[in-house]
């Protein structure tokens, strides 16, 4: 799936996602979620113009 968002706004979610802030009762699912968006935000930026999304389907078994 694509989204309708840049780059930075990714970053800034992925990072919001670790924010001190959040509802603590979330915590496990939040965890999970940020784990796999930071994961898709490594490969990423490994790989700025390449096939970031057959890397994440090939080698982690992430599909759309």
């Amino acid at each position: 799936m694509d989204l309708p968002i840049n780059k930075e706004e990714f970053d800034e979610i992925v990072d919001a996602l670790c924010s001190e802030h959040s509802d603590y009762n979330k915590r496990e699912y939040r965890d999970k979620l940020y784990q796999k968006m930071r994961l898709v935000k490594e490969v990423m930026d490994e790989n700025p113009n390449g096939p970031y999304k057959r890397i994440l389907r090939e080698k982690h078994g992430m599909v759309a």
